[in-house]
C-alpha cells in the first residue's frame, strides 16, 4: 500500500490533518522537498498520525509541525550500521590515525630542521605512505591540506582522530546506502529524464 503514496497524497493528507496552506507554491516546493528524502511516505502517513498530536507540536503552526515531524521521523528512521560494520569501522578509522599521526609526527620533524612542507622528500614519503591508499586519500583530503593535517597532529590529535571517525562513518553509510549521497543538480536532472 505504501508504494503507491505519491508526495503529492502525503502533501493532501498534511494539509488536512495539520492544516497547512497548501495555495502557496513555495510552501508546495518546500513540502515536496522535504518529502523527497523520504523513501517510504506510507510508514510517514503512519508516523504523522501517530505523533502530529504530541505535546511537543502543541503549539506550532501546521507547516512548524509538518517540518518537526520529518525531522523527527528522519531521525526516528536513521541508517545504521551493524556491529560488525561499527567495528569494522572503528578499526579502520583508529588504523588511519595511527598512520596519520606517525607519518605527521615526522613530516613535523622535517619542517622543525627547516625543510620545506611541500619538498620532494616531503612529497615522496606522503606518496609511499598514502599513494596506494585511494580510501586512506579522500578521508585525509575530506579533513584538509598539508598544514591542516600538521597542525591537527601536532596540537589536536583527538580533533583529528573524532573527524576521521565521522568521516569513515558518513563514507560507510553512504556505500550501504547510496540514497543518502547528496547528488548534484544535474545528476538529479538526469534521473527526472530517464538518463
Amino acid at each position: 500500500m505504501s508504494a503507491n503514496i505519491t508526495s503529492n497524497d502525503i502533501i493532501k493528507y498534511v494539509s488536512r490533518v495539520l492544516n497547512v496552506d497548501i495555495t502557496n507554491s513555495l510552501v508546495m516546493q518546500d513540502m515536496i522537498e522535504d518529502l523527497t528524502s523520504i523513501h517510504d511516505l506510507g510508514l510517514f502517513r503512519f508516523f504523522i498520525k501517530e505523533n502530529f498530536n504530541e505535546s511537543k507540536y502543541q503549539y506550532l503552526t501546521g507547516y512548524q509541525k509538518f517540518l518537526a515531524l520529518v525531522k523527527d521521523f528522519k531521525k526516528q528512521n536513521a541508517p545504521r550500521l551493524n556491529s560488525q560494520q561499527k567495528s569494522k569501522v572503528e578499526d579502520y578509522s583508529e588504523r588511519l590515525f595511527k598512520k596519520t599521526v606517525d607519518v605527521f609526527d615526522w613530516v613535523n620533524w622535517e619542517i622543525q630542521i627547516g625543510k620545506d612542507l611541500y619538498c620532494k622528500e616531503i612529497s615522496k614519503r606522503l606518496f609511499d605512505e598514502f599513494g596506494n591508499e585511494p580510501k586512506d586519500l579522500k578521508v585525509l583530503e575530506m579533513i584538509g591540506k598539508r598544514p591542516e593535517l600538521v597542525r591537527l597532529v601536532r596540537y589536536h590529535k583527538e580533533v583529528l582522530r573524532e573527524k576521521i571517525q565521522k568521516i569513515v562513518f558518513k563514507l560507510t553509510l553512504e556505500k550501504e546506502y547510496p540514497q543518502l549521497t547528496h547528488k548534484s543538480k544535474e545528476q538529479l536532472v538526469l534521473e527526472r529524464l530517464g538518463a
